[in-house]
């Protein structure tokens, strides 16, 4: 069986068990989607312009440079400014997911507690026609205080 790939998919998460999952759920539910992965975040959009994708899924939680920041990067790149960016998180922070939308982010998921509800929350995620938000170029900065940025 030959797969036909129509959108590309690409993970930005640091734990390289969620691609090794994800990678396995869209396989199986057939979504037409070719999967890859960037676990370092240095240089977000270089890498992400190396092989452009269609749908961004971004965790929020990671080490050197989090899923907000990353999600200001893209979203102030010309080149990837309109591609989906779907938030995929642990977290169920208000401040954060108000914060994601307010950056751009096409949606906010949660990762799911057990792998059934995973793969349908994936089959149903990738079935959506991702539109960026309207406010998403009317980035306002979001205080350092509030604890959602790292500092430098």
């Amino acid at each position: 069986m030959t797969n036909t790939f129509t959108r590309h998919l690409v993970l930005i998460d640091d734990d390289t068990d969620d691609f090794a999952v994800l990678s396995y759920i869209i396989e199986q539910i057939n979504a037409g989607v070719r999967i890859s992965a960037i676990t370092e975040t240095e240089h977000i959009t270089e890498r992400l312009l190396a092989d452009p994708p269609d749908i961004i899924l971004l965790d929020m939680a990671m080490p050197r440079k989090n899923g907000l920041e990353c999600l200001l990067e893209i979203r102030e790149n010309a080149l990837l400014d309109q591609v989906p960016v779907v938030v995929y998180t642990d977290s169920r922070n208000e401040a954060e997911i108000a914060c994601a939308y307010r950056y751009g982010a096409s949606l906010y998921i949660q990762k799911p507690s057990s792998y059934s509800e995973f793969v349908e929350t994936m089959r149903k995620t990738l079935a959506l026609d991702l539109k960026i938000p309207q406010q998403a170029h009317a980035v306002l900065p979001l205080p350092v205080s509030e604890g959602l940025l790292a500092t430098t």
